[in-house]
């Protein structure tokens, strides 16, 4: 084997601790079936279990560690199924080009990339996240998305919820706030929110569709090749800025139209339009209530072309209409974004 294509797998399991198999399949560039076998032949990861998934041996550490990777080898298994989810995000982030390595509030707020929520669990004397659920935190120029991996049958607690994230936004100095809920699908995620139950009779419980329906951004994401392309582009500062040029027109103008959430006027159509690669949901809403009230029979939605087929289910016609955004502008940006790196 050749450490270099070791290494991205044995980081993310050594990261993760436990990785489960239906990520496996879904990132085969990391986690090669041949690979993980020839992994378990010589000892660094122990062999695939239902219950534990993949995880390293203390072989699997002290190689790590000798490539200059230490970890804190796994001391707990007992709640693998939540790590399986924190493991798909991390997985989604690492594979769109975004760190999940991080492991601090200090070294999180001087760079865009993505904190864990079990690192910052397991630091020594840190209870900044107290029982929230959350999975992490990205952020995104001056916001931070708190990430869930959202279940139905969870209980919420929406004030906790909500503080977790404000005491974060306010130690990575981020103006802006809101969710990104994870699932292994866009429809998993949103059924999640969709069908959330409350158990119990508290009055601070609370499902997740509340929290999404209380916040300033309810993104979607779906941990899998296409979601790390959808993260991938989302990282480009001010991304809707260029594709609205190249899309539309009045881009500039929107606010003096009414229309402050809305990002252009469809050239062909002449109607509102937004850039929805993000999959904001609550930005939909609020874009669609102004077009409305402005009077317009149409709100276009822009977006990438494997969302259409979930976004044509939630946001149907007529009003609605969703827009593939050619590969063109889509390659200029990515483009223009890794000159503006170098």
């Amino acid at each position: 084997m050749i450490a270099q294509d070791m290494l991205p797998a044995m980081r993310l399991i050594g990261w993760c601790k436990n990785i489960d198999q239906s990520c496996t399949n879904r990132f085969p560039a990391f986690f090669r079936l041949s690979l993980m076998r020839s992994l378990v032949r010589n000892g660094f990861v122990r062999p695939y279990s239902a219950a534990y998934g993949w995880r390293l041996t203390a072989d699997g550490y002290r190689w790590l560690e000798m490539h200059d990777y230490p970890m804190q080898p796994d001391q707990h298994t007992q709640r693998s199924k939540r790590r399986f989810d924190n493991a798909a995000v991390a997985v989604t982030m690492f594979a769109a080009g975004i760190s999940p390595f991080m492991s601090s509030i200090e070294e999180f707020s001087q760079q865009d990339e993505y904190l864990p929520a079990f690192a910052l669990r397991a630091g020594a004397n840190q209870n900044l996240l107290g029982s929230s659920l959350v999975t992490g935190f990205i952020r995104l120029g001056g916001t931070l998305l708190a990430v869930h991996y959202p279940h139905a049958e969870r209980r919420v607690f929406l004030q906790r919820e909500y503080d977790c994230v404000q005491t974060i936004s306010l130690r990575c100095r981020c103006t802006d706030i809101g969710y990104l809920f994870c699932g292994e699908s866009y429809t998993s995620a949103y059924r999640a929110l969709l069908h959330g139950q409350i158990k119990g009779t508290g009055k601070k419980a609370g499902t997740y569709g509340q929290l999404a329906g209380e916040a300033t951004h309810g993104c979607l994401l779906s941990c899998d090749l296409q979601g790390a392309f959808q993260m991938k582009l989302m990282r480009i500062p001010d991304y809707r800025l260029p594709l609205s040029i190249m899309l539309g027109k009045q881009y500039g103008q929107m606010v003096e139209l009414g229309l402050p959430a809305c990002d252009f006027m469809d050239p062909r159509l002449h109607q509102p339009a937004i850039i929805s690669l993000d999959m904001d949901l609550c930005h939909i809403k609020r874009a669609a209530v102004q077009a409305r009230e402005a009077g317009y029979s149409n709100l276009i939605l822009v977006a990438l072309d494997f969302q259409k087929p979930f976004l044509e289910q939630i946001f149907p016609p007529p009003f609605f209409r969703i827009v593939i955004i050619p590969d063109e502008p889509i390659r200029e940006m990515e483009a223009r974004a890794a000159h503006a790196t170098v």
